[in-house]
């Protein structure tokens, strides 16, 4: 698209991209265990949350078992999450739509990643609650567009 004009220059791609950073900078996206879903373990004070965190960060008896923080470390996962955000720019979403877009992969690719049984170590289950024993962990995740 050639730019002779004001006009254009809002039509353009690069305008409608820089309009996109400006509402992304007050956004964002959390994928995990957020409040609303933190349940209580059945016949147990213990919390979701707090399964996943020793889970996730191990305890004394625990080695960590790295189920959340993935995106940090899985190559595969960042080529896929620039795939979904290039794809969500070209479908013209609004900034909502870019980080929904977002946190939906996220919570898919944590609760493949539980229910695959790919966290290592393997759970020698010493604290008698695994990642997938009752389910109530991978239905906890979720993601919230802020």
């Amino acid at each position: 698209m050639l730019i002779r004009s004001a006009a254009d220059l809002n039509k353009s791609h690069c305008n409608r991209f820089n309009g996109m950073l400006k509402q992304l900078q007050r956004r964002s996206v959390t994928t995990g265990i957020h409040s609303k879903d933190n349940k209580r373990y059945p016949d147990s004070d213990v919390t979701t949350a707090e399964v996943g965190s020793y889970q996730e960060f191990g305890t004394s008896k625990l080695p960590p078992r790295m189920w959340l923080r993935i995106f940090k470390f899985v190559t595969k996962y960042k080529r896929e999450l620039s795939s979904i955000v290039a794809i969500a720019f070209n479908e013209n979403k609004n900034a909502n739509g870019v980080l929904t877009d977002i946190g939906g992969y996220q919570k898919e690719r944590i609760k493949e990643r539980i229910l695959d049984d790919t966290v290592r170590p393997k759970s020698n289950n010493v604290t008698g609650i695994t990642l997938v024993d009752t389910g109530l962990l991978v239905k906890s995740i979720d993601y919230e567009v802020h």
